[in-house]
């Protein structure tokens, strides 16, 4: 049997509904057998856990594809995001995004994020060291999960226990470490006895406390740099 007419748009408004609805939870369905669609859950809670100190601000990457320019590309994020009445809450869009968030990168055998905290960069070799034995000493977080935390330069390098799968894994571990770095400083300033490691950590601490908002990373040499910005600033 060939229909000629579509009627669905003659029903009641009320069936057309019910239609629609059931269509997108089959959609959803769908969506949450797909083994992947557990990294963006993951990260989708982590954004919206109150506990969390750190502030996701990273734009949908592959939303509108790959062959428009950047600037294009943020002028229609922002037009879809003004329609949709998305606005400022960007995680509602982290479904929309589900082509980049779970791009398979395993085969990069990433296993460290690298965070540059840049009063760091101004201490010596033996408060680098201090550091190092102080994050690891103090150990509030899950062995199982991450392998070490070491002072190399100007970042504190956080190594995991197995490599990231996808980008959505990624931004998730991020934030963990950021959370790890603020925690562990924050324990670490309320035992320290020495009047100038503590003012060094209490500068550390409000720098980290400060520069809280997650807009993008970078990859180099089996390492991810996440890059920062200053809450304060952010419009």
């Amino acid at each position: 049997m060939i229909f000629f007419r579509n009627y669905f748009y003659e029903l009641p408004d009320d069936i057309q509904n019910n239609i629609y609805k059931h269509i997108f939870n089959s959609c959803i369905r769908d969506i949450e057998k797909d083994k992947n669609i557990k990294y963006i859950n993951r990260l989708y809670s982590a954004n919206n856990n109150p506990k969390n100190t750190c502030v996701f601000s990273i734009k949908p990457k592959w939303l509108f594809y790959d062959q428009y320019s950047e600037e294009e590309i943020k002028y229609k994020y922002k037009k879809v995001a003004y329609l949709e009445d998305y606005k400022n809450n960007i995680n509602e869009l982290l479904y929309l995004d589900r082509a980049h968030l779970i791009r398979d990168i395993s085969h990069l055998n990433i296993y460290t994020i690298s965070f540059f905290l840049y009063p760091i960069s101004n201490s010596g070799t033996n408060f680098k060291k201090y550091l190092t034995v102080c994050f690891n000493f103090f150990g509030y977080y899950d062995k199982n999960m991450i392998k070490n935390i070491k002072v190399v330069g100007d970042k504190v390098d956080i190594t995991f226990i197995h490599k990231f799968k996808c980008y959505a894994d990624i931004y998730y571990n991020v934030q963990v470490g950021y959370n790890i770095l603020y925690n562990l400083l924050s324990n670490i300033i309320y035992t320290e006895e020495n009047i100038i490691k503590y003012a060094k950590l209490v500068v550390l601490f409000r720098w980290i406390e400060n520069n809280a908002v997650f807009e993008e990373c970078k990859i180099d040499n089996n390492k991810i740099f996440p890059i920062f910005e200053g809450k304060f600033i952010k419009n």
